[in-house]
């Protein structure tokens, strides 16, 4: 009978120290309350115990550990519907679990209506019921926290579902009226038995609900972070990609792309026209107005390709000064007319730009189109200065 006592003690603490845990794992336990948690444990240690010893009624037992359970929800005004649908919901849970055991014993034919007077039996019945709850407490904690309380909750659901709660336990404290007061036959232990596991499985079935739609929205959260994520890794790469395809000061097409695409373009069997450019003066333009003018010259430049030839070729810068413009399936007579407007607009404008250019077509490989332009290019360059001489 000692041992009994003590061993019910011990599960005591051991539910004390679970529900201290469950209300950190809801995060709403407040340190400075720690006294005060203290005390009510303490309180329904003793009330368990001597309810236990002296075979006090088990109506009055559950109502009294009801309201010391819901001590707890006292201090937290800002957290009352958690801490309330905590509580009611592992009461509960007890409560549930406790007349399911006296249902399970009544069914093996120990009658509880008579038995409840022996002491020894009442402080068995109460270990077992403990020794349930704690397990269902620690699998709960341990692996489905999400279960007991979530702070994505819909808290007016909730509100209504711990009022539902309080109908079963109104039902659970009617069934121990019953077994005070009125001589049990098994199909009434039958009854009592089907009516808690029913309301085990409401419990479990509306938990469930919260439980499944807060992994939902954990899972949409998720899903929209990982799109979000996607779509910047999409814009990154695309911005990268942007940045090595093209030059940064001008726009233009860097000379790695305007290869690989003249390389693409031979081997489909395409006609390319290349025009490899080289501005004149862009030197001494530097050295009497600085790097930032030339800079300015070179961007000018490169505005003007792409606005005439946007629409039929490619605009390369493919070093300092040197431009490359690359045409496919372009009548030749029809790019040199083009190159002379280019050359004749830059020269009359306002921002006087002059440029060499050489012209090669019908070759056989990249290399050979730009070295036999680039040639051409340097041979326009020298007529240019004997004709100034």
């Amino acid at each position: 009978m000692i041992f009994l006592l003590i061993a019910l003690i011990l599960l005591s603490i051991l539910t004390e120290f679970q529900l201290y845990e469950i209300m950190i794992n809801i995060k709403i336990y407040d340190k400075k309350y720690y006294f005060y948690h203290t005390v009510c444990s303490v309180l329904r240690i003793i009330w368990i115990s001597l309810c236990a010893w002296l075979m006090i009624q088990l109506p009055i037992f559950l109502i009294g550990l009801l309201v010391l359970l819901l001590l707890n929800v006292v201090p937290y005004h800002n957290h009352d519907v958690a801490i309330k649908n905590i509580t009611i919901f592992l009461y509960l849970l007890y409560i549930s679990l406790l007349m399911l055991s006296i249902g399970l014993l009544g069914m093996v034919g120990i009658d509880l209506s008579y038995s409840l007077d022996n002491s020894f039996l009442r402080i068995l019945v109460l270990n077992l019921s403990f020794i349930f709850y704690n397990f269902v407490c620690f699998i709960l904690l341990k692996y489905y926290p999400e279960f007991l309380w979530d702070n994505g909750y819909d808290h007016f659901k909730v509100i209504i579902y711990t009022r539902f709660l309080m109908i079963c336990i109104l039902y659970n404290i009617i069934d121990a009226f019953v077994l005070e007061y009125y001589q049990m036959q098994q199909i009434e232990y039958l009854l009592l038995l089907s009516g808690d596991l029913l309301i085990l499985f409401l419990m479990y079935y509306l938990s469930n609900y919260n439980y499944v739609f807060i992994k939902s929205e954990i899972i949409r959260k998720d899903y929209e972070q990982s799109e979000i994520l996607m779509a910047q890794q999409y814009f990154e790469k695309q911005k990268l990609k942007h940045l090595s395809e093209h030059d940064t000061l001008t726009k233009a097409y860097s000379r790695r792309e305007v290869c690989s695409i003249m390389e693409e373009r031979i081997q489909k069997g395409d006609e390319l026209i290349c025009v490899f450019i080289d501005l004149d003066g862009l030197k001494i333009l530097n050295d009497t107005y600085g790097h930032s003018f030339g800079d300015l010259v070179l961007m000018r430049f490169a505005n003007a390709c792409i606005e005439s030839f946007l629409d039929i070729g490619y605009v390369a810068r493919i070093g300092g000064d040197e431009f490359l413009l690359v045409f496919f399936n372009q009548k030749l007579d029809y790019i040199k007319e083009r190159m002379r407007s280019l050359q004749t607009s830059l020269q009359n404008g306002e921002n006087h730009i002059s440029f060499s250019y050489g012209i090669s077509y019908q070759e056989k490989s990249v290399e050979d189109y730009i070295m036999i332009a680039d040639q051409k290019m340097y041979d326009d360059k020298h007529r240019k200065r004997r004709d100034n001489k």
